[in-house]
């Protein structure tokens, strides 16, 4: 089973991301913060990726720092940017620069944002099953 690795400080969010991993056939693994996400990247060698555009609000946009570092080290791993932040068509092509393959906007969409994120889960998935063939 693929992992997919959850980054989201959002912990709300972060389960029900887990939940509808589970049910697009990925292991799961979430962290909550930057700090975790850095250590954990060493560890792991994911197949795919949620980040949260802003995670802590330590630093402006965190998350794109994130997503940099996910693409430098596993160049493989297809990488969906989540955000809530207002102002998102610059965010997207901002997380897209930093590698992202994807982004979903929760700002306005709501539980629309969880069906767009379920359904990159789910071609995620079918692009992984079609590498392995």
């Amino acid at each position: 089973m693929p992992t997919l690795f959850i980054i989201d400080d959002d912990t709300e969010r972060a389960e029900k991301t887990v939940e509808d991993a589970l049910v697009c056939g990925f292991a799961p693994i979430s962290v909550t913060s930057e700090e975790m996400a850095y250590k954990l990247m060493g560890l792991l060698t994911p197949h795919a990726a949620v980040v949260d555009a802003n995670l802590t609000r330590r630093y402006e946009r965190e998350g794109l720092r994130v997503i940099q570092a996910l693409r430098n080290r596993h160049q493989d791993c297809f990488t969906v940017c989540v955000s809530s932040e207002q102002g998102t068509t610059e965010l997207g092509a901002d997380a897209m620069q930093h590698g992202a393959w994807n982004f979903v906007d929760y700002s306005w969409i709501g539980i629309y944002g969880r069906n767009v994120l379920i359904e990159y889960m789910k071609i995620m998935r079918e692009m992984l099953r079609k590498q392995d063939q």
